[in-house]
Parts: C-alpha cells; structure tokens; sequence
C-alpha cells in the first residue's frame, strides 16, 4: 500500500465541497502547483486520497510534497463480489471534486487510474514528463 493514512473519512459528493477544500488548500504556506488522486486501500476495501501537492525548496533541491485534502470511500471489498463494481463511485467523486479544484486554482489535476484501483501509479511529479 502506498501511504498510511491517519484519519479515516467516508466522504460522499454532499459532504466534501469545493468550497471546503479550497479553505483547507489556503490554509497551507505553500502555493499549490497541483492536485492529485490516487487509489488506496486496507482491509476493508479500496479509497480514493485526493492531495493537494506544493513544492518545496531544500537546499537548492525542489521537492513536491502532497497534502491531504480528503478520503473517498464508497463501500468495503464485498462490493467486488456482489457485482456492484465498476464503476467506482469513489473514483467518479474524486474525479469530480479534484478537477473542480484545480480549474478553480488553475492547476493541473491529476488522476492516473479512474477506471479502476490502482495503488502502483507514480504522484503527479513522478510522471515520466517534463513540467
């Protein structure tokens, strides 16, 4: 698994706004140079962690560091087995939330695996292009 994450949410499209984000986004020191989504998961099923990255200098080496923003969750493994899955509802939410946020930042977002769980995918600034 890629990350631990510490606080827990399930969040639904009602419950995790633009608007919420964007306080949280402000709140940070750092502008943001992009937002990103990417799968999880644990033992009860898989999520979507949507992050908003800021870079950082050290030294005179610029690092990308993501932050939190919030957790998609929309139901345990068990939804594989019923045939509930695809689509992905976390996935749909994530898709629509990130995107809102980075036009209303005029970043890019990033979303390497809509279509299905996939905790390998590199972050946005591990991408194999130039920015």
């Amino acid at each position: 698994m890629r990350r631990s994450v510490g606080k827990e949410q399930r969040v639904g499209i009602n419950e995790t706004n633009e608007q919420v984000l964007m306080q949280q986004i402000d709140a940070l020191e750092k502008a943001p140079v992009a937002i990103e989504a990417l799968w999880d998961g644990d033992t009860t099923g898989w999520f979507v962690v949507l992050e908003v990255v800021v870079r950082e200098i050290k030294g005179q080496v610029p690092t990308y560091v993501p932050h939190e923003l919030t957790i998609f969750r929309s139901g345990g493994d068990l939804r594989l087995f019923n045939g509930q899955v695809p689509p992905w509802p976390e996935a749909e939410m994530a898709q629509h939330v990130g995107q809102e946020v980075a036009t209303l930042l005029d970043i890019p977002f990033y979303f390497p695996s809509p279509s299905e769980p996939d905790d390998d995918c590199p972050h946005w600034w591990e991408q194999e292009i130039a920015f």
